[in-house]
């Protein structure tokens, strides 16, 4: 009984307040574009099941993904001054493939072509083709441009290589991927028990961080933003 929406509800008469907030975070979160740091390649097989947000283990607190499917990676998904970038705008800086063995051919060969052009990309190196098109030649050029881009990483003893522009890991957490590379975390508290949630947004005048507090209590943190040169105001 959550879903009605008329004025027989009983918190009709504070609908207004709360529509007005509803608007303005609304207003802020269609500004600019996301600003998210890793992109996720979450594979194109079935069930195929995009979690909530949540904090990926790897990646830790302060730093946001988007996910994508292999639709994007093929027809949107491109590479410059080192970033991957969309049509739209939106850039990352690594993009992760899923945990598996399994790569189709022409994804792979895509993927590689990215690194080439100065990519990162982190994952484990393909060894076969999920499909039956052109088996079992797809699974042997699988292979082959796993072990053009991989090299001889292993996970254990090597876990970088560079390929063309761009760089391929595996074996190394995406934190320390990004603080290595300079890039510290786009939002921060001083507090491990707190959980205070964000999205950043950015545009050529301003920076938009919606903070939320995910837990049925107040906190007093102090806050931590990746950016500069700008005057706060909390809206």
């Amino acid at each position: 009984a959550g879903t009605h929406l008329n004025p027989n509800i009983t918190w009709w008469e504070k609908a207004g307040d709360f529509f007005s907030y509803i608007s303005r975070c609304q207003y802020m979160l269609r500004e600019g574009q996301f600003v998210a740091d890793v992109l996720f390649y979450n594979g194109d097989w079935a069930p195929n099941i995009v979690e909530p947000k949540h904090i990926n283990p790897s990646l830790g607190k302060g730093y946001d993904y988007d996910v994508c499917n292999e639709e994007i990676i093929l027809t949107r998904l491109s590479v410059k001054d080192g970033l991957l970038m969309l049509p739209d705008g939106m850039t990352y800086r690594m993009l992760v493939l899923p945990d598996s063995t399994n790569m189709p051919a022409g994804t792979l060969k895509k993927i590689a072509s990215l690194v080439a052009d100065g990519a990162t990309v982190v994952g484990r190196p393909p060894q076969r083709d999920p499909g039956l098109k052109n088996y079992p030649e797809c699974d042997r050029e699988v292979q082959s441009i796993a072990s053009e881009v991989w090299g001889k990483i292993d996970g254990v003893n090597t876990c970088s290589a560079s390929y063309g522009k761009g760089r391929v890991f595996f074996g190394k957490d995406l934190r320390s991927i990004l603080l290595e590379d300079g890039i510290q975390p786009d939002f921060e508290t001083d507090s491990d028990d707190a959980h205070i949630d964000f999205i950043h947004r950015t545009t050529d005048e301003y920076e938009f961080y919606f903070i939320a507090n995910l837990r049925k209590q107040a906190e007093t943190v102090n806050c931590v933003f990746r950016v500069s040169g700008c005057q706060p105001e909390l809206w």
